[in-house]
């Protein structure tokens, strides 16, 4: 695999122009170039948005892959609030038997979080990936601290007094798993971003001793578990360091022989940030020095926001998950999870499908958005080699993901825009500046003379900044004007495939704003989401009723419907705390688990049904040897092309 990379990168060909477009102050848009009567001043820079075509285009060789090793499991992988039933239905539908399944163990929660929904991910052949985190109140050395929107309560985000003891208990909690579910996890992860303040107060130095003494206590009980962290929230953090905190685990887990079966980090950002960031290589080289090539590279936890977001609904998670899929396969990464698979909005009575108010691939009454129709079917193409593709140097939007099975060559491709403050902070990083400071000139520099602009050299030093700080920006500003464009235009993709006849092409989707959005279709499909809901609540007193039964108190759903909500009825019966907590936690499995029993029928409703297209409809050209077809921002296009 890294040979193939080393290849397809020596082929790369600078491709893209340089664009421009109007918009707010920001480092998403571009100073503006005109007065408000459209005149230019006549001392003022022009700031041309020159919008050239833009194209990407791709080569992939349709007799390539034959060597390649397809991903299989390591490409499949989800994280959730809950699991049930349905929605392991639902994800086992995709194909995804063998990929991962994560749940976080709070370790400072008087169960430990015992994850029984775990059970209903192994049935179906997933592998259980546990992430450890939290310190109980007694192992805590302060109850201290901010308070954050986190699960972890201050006490527990300190570094534990004793690190073996923490180990010990996490042992335990283990042992909790295997005795009473007979689950013993796949992976271990030790801690979940202990990077943010949100989830623990310590510095590498105190990470790496609870690393030390749970890596080996877990090693030893179970040697058949893989160990590994740190779920850092982005790779760059050192945590106090002077290098990643990543590479330190490494150096230190090679250093004094521990146990280290995978390293893992957080990925927020666009779909192609692993593509030119250079971190897979300076984790490979580093590993490589040890000996330790077979140390997994996984990332935990990844997505387009780490919070709810309208933009899950549509296009541009589809348009993510392709073009991360696409990524983590062309550079070989060992495994990924996303997070999450499904919304969650617990027992509200509003309806929460296509409000822009979860994370999911799935609404939280199973209905399928845009991300999920292309998981079903990159899911599949996991098992199946990938062609070599050539894409242009420095294309940061466009993913073209092929893959072959006989005659049939199925494509996905994905245009996932860059925003200009990933353009603009990146580079200057990276280059050991200050993104945001620079900004705040930059703009300051561009409002001269009252009207924003392209700002001069000579504007930017009267700013303030150095010659090294006005050379660098300079050195990106044709790339800043390229995602300014790209964000507002549709992109022109040519992909050339080869061969001396027409593509024959079938079963052709796009997923963008026009196309398969499903959001938009809400208002028509609303009675019946509010009867499925009325359907699942009752699912829920159906069972609390059940539960009630069990201990001697007799009471029907009927009787539950006569009050404003069952916490109505527990408080006027008198029912005792640790009853009416149980009866809480039942009805809320149940009330998540009826959420999905008319996801088959909402699914099978015209505007919730994926149309497919022929290439007339979705405005594909076809010539001998290639493909031509305009893409919308943050979209997906879908097809199948037989030889």
């Amino acid at each position: 695999m890294r040979l193939k990379q080393i290849l397809i990168l020596a082929l790369l060909a600078t491709l893209l122009p340089a664009c421009g477009a109007v918009g707010e102050d920001s480092p998403n848009s571009p100073p503006d170039n005109s007065n408000s009567d459209g005149d230019r001043g006549a001392d003022e820079p022009l700031y041309d948005p020159n919008p050239l075509s833009g194209a990407a285009v791709f080569y992939v060789d349709r007799n390539s892959g034959t060597n390649d090793v397809p991903p299989g499991d390591t490409a499949k992988g989800f994280a959730s609030a809950h699991t049930s039933e349905g929605l392991m239905r639902a994800l086992n539908d995709t194909g995804t038997a063998g990929g991962l399944l994560r749940h976080n163990l709070r370790v400072h929660t008087p169960y430990g979080g015992i994850p029984v929904s775990l059970l209903e991910g192994e049935k179906i052949g997933l592998e259980t990936w546990v992430t450890v985190m939290g310190t109980p109140l007694e192992q805590s050395p302060s109850t201290e601290g901010e308070e954050y929107n986190s699960g972890l309560v201050p006490y527990a985000r300190w570094t534990p007094i004793d690190a073996d003891i923490w180990a010990d208990t996490v042992v335990a909690l283990i042992e909790n798993y295997e005795s009473f579910y007979g689950l013993v996890p796949s992976f271990v992860e030790i801690w979940n971003e202990p990077d943010r303040r949100e989830f623990y107060n310590g510095d590498i130095k105190d990470y790496l001793e609870l690393y030390t003494a749970a890596s080996q206590k877990i090693k030893y009980r179970w040697p058949e578990i893989q160990v590994g962290g740190m779920g850092l929230a982005g790779y760059r953090s050192t945590m106090g360091g002077t290098q990643s905190a990543i590479l330190s685990l490494i150096d230190h887990a090679a250093a004094n022989n521990l146990p280290l079966d995978f390293v893992s980090w957080h990925h927020y950002t666009i779909a192609n940030g692993l593509q030119y960031s250079g971190f897979l290589e300076a984790l490979e080289q580093r590993l490589d020095s040890y000996n330790m090539s077979d140390v997994k590279r996984i990332v935990s936890e990844w997505n387009i926001y780490p919070s709810p977001n309208p933009e899950f609904d549509g296009g541009h998670n589809a348009a993510n998950y392709a073009g991360f899929q696409t990524t983590a396969r062309e550079l070989g990464l060992d495994g990924n999870i996303m997070f999450v698979l499904q919304d969650v909005k617990g027992a509200n009575s509003d309806i929460g499908d296509f409000t822009g108010t979860g994370m999911g691939s799935l609404t939280e009454h199973g209905i399928k958005k845009p991300v999920f129709h292309v998981i079903e079917t990159i899911q599949g193409m996991a098992s199946e080699p990938m062609l070599t593709t050539i894409r242009p140097n420095e294309e940061l939007s466009v993913n073209v993901y092929a893959t072959k099975m006989g005659n049939r060559i199925r494509c996905v491709i994905s245009n996932d825009v860059v925003p200009g403050d990933w353009i603009w902070s990146n580079i200057l990083r990276d280059a050991g500046l200050a993104p945001g400071h620079l900004w705040t000139l930059y703009a300051a520099a561009a409002r001269n003379n009252g009207r924003p602009h392209k700002p001069t050299h000579a504007e930017l030093l009267a700013e303030g900044m150095t010659e090294f700080e006005i050379d660098t920006i300079r050195g990106l500003e044709d790339k800043l004007s390229m995602a300014w464009n790209f964000s507002k235009n549709d992109r022109p993709v040519h992909i050339v495939f080869g061969g001396d006849n027409v593509p024959n092409i079938s079963n052709v989707r796009r997923f963008d704003s026009t196309h398969n959005n499903f959001a938009d279709h809400l208002g028509e499909i609303m009675p019946f989401l509010v009867q499925a809901e009325d359907n699942a609540k009752w699912y829920g007193l159906i069972a609390v009723s059940n539960y009630f039964a069990t201990i001697g108190i007799i009471v029907s759903p009927e009787d539950f419907a006569l009050y404003d909500d069952m916490e109505q009825w527990v408080t006027e019966n008198n029912v005792p705390d640790d009853i009416a907590i149980k009866a809480g936690m039942v009805y809320q499995k149940a009330l998540a688990e009826g959420r999905l029993l008319d996801a088959d029928l909402l699914n099978s409703l015209p505007q919730m049904s994926v149309n497919s297209m022929t290439t007339e409809e979705a405005e594909v050209t076809l010539t001998t040897g290639s493909v031509d077809f305009h893409m919308e921002p943050d979209s997906v296009v879908m097809f199948d092309i037989y030889l």
